[in-house]
């Protein structure tokens, strides 16, 4: 990789915070084009002396950036790499491997993975540092959404004689998505049924799907490819409990669970993980 420029790493585009947003840009050093003079393509000529127009490869870095920016990250997670996860005790140093497997060995449709244990052990680091992957390096659409946000979202179009299905229909055609804090609070009847058809719906399109929770899942039906560890003591409430044995039986079905354990980096550090 090229690391000539000081701003992006040789990358060819910086990220950076924007109100409650991640966002991207394309780095200066790569703004001007070369091959195309910025036009966006290549006039290439044939064996046959016919020239024709061809997408420059430039093109392909713009359409990562708006990827990166449609999946719209929290701003907090911007940078956050696998590379960064810190690894300070339990199974953080499993979780951290099988990231790189998980990565490496990807593909569309691939199951996705359910991270779930106590704060502060860097869940939603893990799936953000997913979702800057595939959409930068990539180019694959994702989007991130908090659940409590979502069902607080969906009651307001509810409220105001909306059906919601403007909220709802991207989230079950987008490639990789992910879910933030499944189960942060309890969630009515109407909105487990939503949760349950966007589930469902990425299920029967074999669409990646990604969760991070702090309640208790129990792992004895769950495929579970790293060290589990001991019961977070404070945490009382189960998964299913919370949404309900239809919606956690899919959930075991399409994920891979991760139980992630070890020492809260938030009350080591400042600005550690959620």
């Amino acid at each position: 990789m090229e690391t000539g420029c000081e701003r992006c790493g040789g990358n060819h585009y910086v990220t950076y915070a924007e109100g409650e947003l991640a966002r991207a840009r394309v780095c200066e050093c790569a703004a001007a084009c070369e091959k195309c003079g910025g036009d966006g393509y290549q006039h290439v000529e044939n064996e046959r002396g016919y020239v024709f127009a061809v997408k420059c490869d430039c093109q392909s870095l713009i359409t990562r950036v708006e990827r990166f920016n449609d999946a719209r990250l929290p701003a907090l997670f911007h940078n956050k790499l696998l590379e960064g996860y810190k690894r300070l005790g339990g199974n953080q140093q499993e979780v951290y491997y099988h990231g790189f497997r998980f990565r490496k060995e990807f593909s569309e449709g691939e199951r996705g993975i359910l991270y779930w244990g106590g704060p502060g052990v860097g869940k939603t680091h893990l799936m953000s540092a997913m979702i800057r992957y595939f959409t930068l390096e990539t180019g694959l659409r994702c989007r991130f959404v908090d659940f409590f946000h979502l069902v607080s979202d969906l009651y307001r179009q509810w409220k105001e004689g909306g059906s919601g299905a403007s909220l709802v229909s991207p989230l079950t055609e987008v490639p990789v998505l992910a879910i933030d804090e499944l189960g942060k609070r309890r969630a009515s009847d109407w909105s487990l049924d939503v949760l349950d058809e966007i589930i469902s719906k990425r299920y029967n399109r074999r669409l990646t799907t990604f969760f991070t929770t702090n309640l208790l899942v129990d792992t004895k039906n769950a495929q579970s490819p790293v060290p589990e560890g001991p019961v977070n003591e404070l945490v009382m409430e189960t998964l299913d409990e919370r949404v309900g044995p239809r919606v956690t039986s899919r959930i075991m079905e399409m994920f891979a669970v991760i139980n992630v354990y070890g020492p809260d980096y938030r009350t080591q550090q400042a600005g550690g993980y959620r």
